[in-house]
């Protein structure tokens, strides 16, 4: 373990799993809309990549994916 933390080599793979984690945790919502074909998906995604780097802008499109009507049909635009 001490490698990781004592060494450039370290760093590289914090780096990565960090941005990785982050990234995942970043399109959850657009990734649950589009999932779950929720209605409004699109706007969704848009909300989240747009303004999901604020907190406030990630939690609403979180909440709206939760609130949101879901189609029955995977090709609802």
């Amino acid at each position: 373990m001490h490698w990781l933390t004592n060494s450039p080599q370290g760093f590289v793979v914090i780096l990565v799993l960090g941005t990785a984690i982050g990234l995942i945790g970043y399109t959850i919502p657009s990734v649950l809309a589009w999932i779950g074909h929720a209605r409004h998906r699109r706007g969704i995604a848009l909300l989240n990549l747009t303004l999901g780097w604020t907190v406030l802008g990630w939690i609403v499109a979180l909440v709206w994916v939760l609130f949101d009507e879901h189609g029955n049909d995977p090709e609802w635009p």
